[in-house]
């Protein structure tokens, strides 16, 4: 069987958000864990992680063209850990954007250098902070730490308002997940981040 890996993000106490390349159909779950606390400390000790699976007929929502799923898991994480609120925010070109990732697999790494973002329309910005593979379905943050985005492609990406190709990486803007989840996943997140 194939292995794989890709970061993912807490959004409320039990649902995930990561690629649809990450996770593109419900068939995938019974194989997939979900590791929180997987990085190493100062030391570079490796640090005790918790594993969670996905929640059996729990919530699976997925779009190949904005490349996201939702995911339901068991149990409720983000009591422990927290998680990151979605809502809709600005971003503009010559903005500054971190990213929170698991590259190659690797344990936790934050890009925080040579990260301008250099063009945002339609549903994605588009940025030159340092990711690798693995670093799809990572959360993407301005300067006050919040999620702008969800990163989902690097190498030389086409800009869609020019036609000219960039060596850039690429996610797609939050306010467009957003508009595009049904009615009733956008409530509740909204009553999560009211909790």
């Amino acid at each position: 069987q194939e292995a794989w890996s890709g970061t993912v993000v807490l959004v409320a106490e039990n649902l995930l958000l990561t690629n649809n390349h990450v996770l593109p159909n419900s068939d995938l779950l019974s194989g997939t864990i979900f590791r929180f606390n997987y990085e190493e400390n100062f030391q570079g000790e490796a640090q005790k992680v918790d594993e969670y699976r996905p929640k059996s007929q729990g919530i699976f929502h997925t779009n190949k063209a904005l490349d996201y799923t939702l995911v339901e898991i068991e149990a409720e994480p983000g009591k422990k850990w927290g998680f990151l609120p979605l809502m809709s925010r600005v971003v503009r070109r010559d903005n500054r954007v971190n990213i929170i990732q698991h590259p190659l697999g690797q344990p936790k790494q934050i890009s925080l250098q040579n990260n301008f973002v250099l063009y945002v329309g339609g549903n994605v910005v588009q940025y030159v902070t340092s990711t690798l593979q693995g670093s799809s379905g990572s959360p993407v943050f301005n300067d006050a730490w919040e999620v702008v985005a969800l990163h989902h492609a690097g190498g030389n990406i086409l800009e869609p308002n020019t036609q000219q190709r960039y060596f850039r990486n690429e996610g797609t803007l939050i306010e467009s997940i957003l508009a595009d989840l049904p009615p009733e996943l956008v409530e509740l997140l909204q009553s999560e981040q009211n909790t």
